[in-house]
């Protein structure tokens, strides 16, 4: 029994030891803005980097707003220190290329009917709407709606609709 307990002990802290080891992920820090473009332009470029793109909500925003520039900065430093020279210049270069086709995709979307009647649905009912899109292919982009009530915490987002679009053809495929 004793051998047993002795060895659970010794696989149970070489466990917690060995987490103990895990690097924090990288992460870049962005203020909330109404301008979806940047934030999702954001998220879609730091894909090919070493890091992830948090954006500071709410309270969050407010006890972190003077952090912003200094994290940021440390992670700049922390590239430049990993081999990335001017890294921020360059992840600044790759936002702005992915801005162009991800604002011809929302484009397109605002044009179907169906989308905005789900907008308008959202707002109706007095809710608000995340919308969060990810980069399929070069021509393509996944729309993912979500409404919540910022006034019930207790509710989970809900998923009202996703889709596809297409901005060579500049067509959508809804998934209803």
């Amino acid at each position: 029994m004793k051998k047993c307990a002795l060895f659970f002990l010794v696989l149970t802290s070489s466990f917690l030891f060995s987490q103990n080891k895990r690097q924090i992920p990288l992460e870049l820090w962005v203020l909330p803005n109404e301008n979806n473009l940047d934030i999702n332009a954001h998220k879609i470029a730091s894909q090919s980097w070493n890091f992830e793109v948090k954006v500071l909500e709410g309270v969050f925003a407010k006890m972190l707003g003077d952090s912003l520039e200094p994290h940021n900065e440390a992670l700049w430093k922390q590239l430049e220190a990993d081999g990335i020279s001017n890294a921020k210049e360059k992840y600044q270069t790759d936002v702005e290329k992915e801005k162009k086709p991800l604002a011809q995709a929302i484009n397109i979307s605002l044009s179907e009917k169906y989308v905005t009647d789900i907008y308008s649905k959202i707002k109706s009912q007095k809710r608000r709407e995340r919308t969060e899109i990810q980069k399929v292919t070069n021509q393509e982009y996944r729309f993912m709606i979500y409404s919540y009530s910022e006034k019930t915490l207790k509710e989970k987002e809900k998923l009202e609709t996703r889709f596809i679009v297409n901005i060579k053809d500049q067509t959508i495929r809804i998934f209803k």
